[in-house]
């Protein structure tokens, strides 16, 4: 309330060389604007059909680790390149997580909470949509705005992500 107070007294201000405009919203309106756009981001990096989710954690910083190394981690049995989704900082170095997708919930069951190497702790939990665009936003291939700020290209290694 004290938040939305204050913001709402800098409408029509100027901040600086910018001019302020402020606008109460439901909840309904700023979702209907914000998930839209969400959605079709999602939907450009996400393979179709693709429900399952999990986020591995754990893997290596390295700026060569590829989606080759991910899946020969998890098995050539239970993924492929096009399901798997590495977070790259802008700089390409790997964040040392990725997230995998699935058509099922028997193949994304088998490998959920494992730890895949004996030398390296690598942790596989279930995930969802919103982590995916959570990190995107937090490593800036998302802005605030909610406006995909990198190409749309479902080899994201081109995005270098």
């Amino acid at each position: 309330q004290e938040h939305r107070d204050m913001a709402l007294q800098r409408h029509r201000h100027h901040l600086g060389s910018r001019y302020i405009e402020v606008f109460t919203a439901t909840v309904q309106e700023f979702m209907s604007h914000a998930s839209t756009a969400l959605m079709n981001y999602y939907n450009s990096v996400v393979p179709n059909g693709a429900d399952y989710i999990l986020r591995v954690r754990g893997l290596s910083h390295d700026k060569d680790f590829c989606e080759k190394d991910v899946v020969l981690l998890v098995g050539e049995d239970k993924t492929n390149e096009e399901n798997v989704l590495i977070l790259r900082h802008l700089d390409g170095t790997c964040t040392g997580e990725a997230f995998l997708f699935f058509y099922n919930e028997e193949e994304a069951s088998s490998l959920a909470g494992t730890a895949l190497t004996p030398d390296r702790k690598v942790q596989v939990q279930w995930s969802n949509k919103g982590e995916i665009q959570q990190c995107l936003t937090s490593l800036g291939y998302l802005s605030p705005s909610v406006t995909p700020v990198a190409p749309l290209n479902h080899s994201l290694s081109a995005l270098s992500l």
